[in-house]
């Protein structure tokens, strides 16, 4: 028969195991918690850095505007536009804390551009009371940088609901409808361009919005390249693509004769742009064409052209291990400058 002792020591031996096992049970418990929270405040502290860092290159693409040394004119190699020491690429060391706006791709080229992009180097589709860029909205539309492709009407159907939607009157141009829907006011953001698209593939097209998505996207990354809601509504010829020079030539074209011109016109002016000094022209006189028959052309061409620009987008970008923070805003620099558009991720 065992001793009361040894059986009374032995149940306090097995309490105090579980009491050990509990306790090592809760130190992990707790340990783990700990550890959540830490990862936690590790990704807060990240995320805030990263969108500091983002902000910061901002501020630097805001200093470099300010310190234009071009005053008169703005092109393609000022500081603001082509500066690889103040604009490094997408990747960010966030030890060194560097920052830096997106580096953009010139058109139909490879190489990267670093620095901000100029929004008066696109047309401007909240000028609609200008006839010239009523007929911009046409030629955007009709052309082949427009993917996929519009059928033979659509496009001018496209450029009447654009029109409609942003014009301040309620009364429908020829050949189509005002409808409810229709804002009558000027856009706001570039992101409600994608409104009047889904709904002209809901209402011409007949398709909802989940199958219309993919085509509404690829139409506006598209048009983001070649259209803006900022700036007076003149092109900066120094700044503007190819592309752009080709809609604005095509849209002043009053005969057949200057359209079947305008092409080489377009291809002369960007050719003479290159061979001056800073790749820009400096004063309007400056352009000129060969070709007496593009010669009316390039005057209708003048009226509706700029060396000078206002408003800039600029897309900066913070990464610290693994945390991306991006900032797109648009400065206007006229005045005492201020930001007219900011979104964050």
């Amino acid at each position: 028969m065992p001793k009361k002792g040894g059986l009374k020591k032995g149940s306090v031996l097995m309490i105090s195991l579980w009491v050990l096992a509990i306790l090592v049970v809760f130190a992990l418990s707790l340990g783990q918690r700990s550890g959540i929270n830490l990862k936690f405040a590790r990704l807060q502290r990240d995320a805030l850095k990263a969108s500091y860092l983002a902000k910061a290159g901002v501020n630097r693409a805001i200093v470099e505007l300010k310190n234009d040394a071009t005053a008169d004119y703005d092109c393609s190699t000022d500081n603001w536009a082509n500066n690889e020491a103040a604009f490094k690429d997408i990747l960010i060391n966030a030890q060194e804390n560097e920052f830096a706006s997106v580096s953009y791709k010139a058109p139909d080229k490879e190489e990267p551009v670093y620095g901000i992009r100029d929004e008066e180097s696109k047309i401007n589709i909240n000028k609609i009371d200008d006839v010239v860029v009523q007929k911009e909205i046409l030629e955007l539309f009709l052309s082949d940088k427009i993917i996929p492709k519009l059928g033979p009407q659509e496009p001018q159907n496209l450029t009447n609901i654009v029109i409609n939607w942003i014009d301040t009157d309620s009364d429908p141009i020829a050949g189509s409808n005002e409808d409810a829907e229709f804002k009558n006011t000027a856009l706001k953001t570039p992101e409600e361009l994608m409104l009047f698209l889904e709904y002209f593939y809901t209402n011409n097209k007949g398709m909802n919005k989940e199958q219309s998505q993919e085509d509404v996207e690829k139409i506006y990354n598209q048009i983001q390249g070649l259209a803006t809601i900022y700036g007076q509504g003149k092109l900066n010829v120094n700044t503007a693509s190819e592309d752009v020079l080709a809609i604005l030539a095509n849209a002043v074209a009053g005969t057949e004769a200057e359209k079947e011109v305008a092409p080489n016109l377009t291809d002369e002016i960007v050719t003479l742009r290159d061979t001056q000094e800073n790749k820009s022209f400096q004063t309007l006189e400056s352009i000129i064409t060969a070709d007496e028959d593009a010669t009316e052309l390039l005057n209708k061409l003048k009226d509706n052209i700029v060396l000078r620009s206002d408003n800039f987008r600029i897309e900066s970008q913070g990464t610290v291990n693994n945390i991306t923070k991006k900032i797109t805003a648009v400065y206007d620099r006229s005045g005492e400058g201020k930001i007219v558009y900011w979104h964050e991720n």
